[in-house]
């Protein structure tokens, strides 16, 4: 009797648990949606409803008419609206960064290493100043490495670009301006101990 009871019961949760396991999509003009949200995207909520669960029907909502998702969990997401100067910002934003990562990856500052040390070489006293000169030139054009030509059009990605590849030429200017002074202070001591 006791293994009858229990699996009476264990159907019964069996098809009471899609009801207790739903999502709940509040809109933004007030109304609520008990749903079973499949698939949230950058511009759609794709969900089956309680009442097409049986049929499996696929619906979808465009992502600015959601205001939140409570979902069966517990957790709520809440939908920010975008505008267009939004994602002119964040597409602006997004493509500063690739353009930094770029510049981090592709631009080759060996001639800033090589220069500084041999200035630091040949005209110990004009080092740092020409260190400083390699560093704070821009990149020309043509010598920006964009993985996809179509980047160069793009302000922002030119001006991540440069930002990132200036940061990698003053870490070779310095690492040319140490070599060469390392370089002194080994022949100081090798000149000095007589070898």
């Amino acid at each position: 009797m006791k293994g009858l009871l229990a699996l009476l019961a264990a159907i019964c949760l069996a098809f009471c648990q899609p009801v207790w396991a739903q999502d709940k999509i509040l809109l933004r003009d007030g109304n609520e949606m008990i749903v079973n949200v499949l698939e949230l995207s950058f511009d759609s909520v794709r969900f089956s409803s309680l009442a097409d669960s049986a049929s499996r029907k696929v619906s979808s909502l465009p992502r600015t008419a959601v205001f939140s998702i409570r979902y069966q969990n517990g957790k709520v997401a809440v939908m920010a609206v975008t505008t267009p100067e939004k994602q002119q910002t964040d597409s602006e934003r997004d493509l500063y960064e690739i353009g930094r990562l770029e510049a981090r990856q592709n631009h080759n500052a060996k001639g800033a290493y090589l220069g500084t040390l041999a200035t630091t070489l040949l005209f110990p006293i004009a080092a740092p100043v020409v260190g400083v000169v390699i560093t704070g030139a821009s990149i020309p054009q043509n010598k920006i490495a964009a993985s996809q030509p179509e980047f160069k059009q793009y302000p922002r990605y030119i001006a991540g670009y440069q930002r990132e590849a200036r940061k990698k030429k003053f870490g070779n200017a310095a690492a040319g301006l140490a070599t060469g002074v390392a370089t002194y202070v080994a022949l100081y001591f090798i000149l000095r101990d007589g070898y």
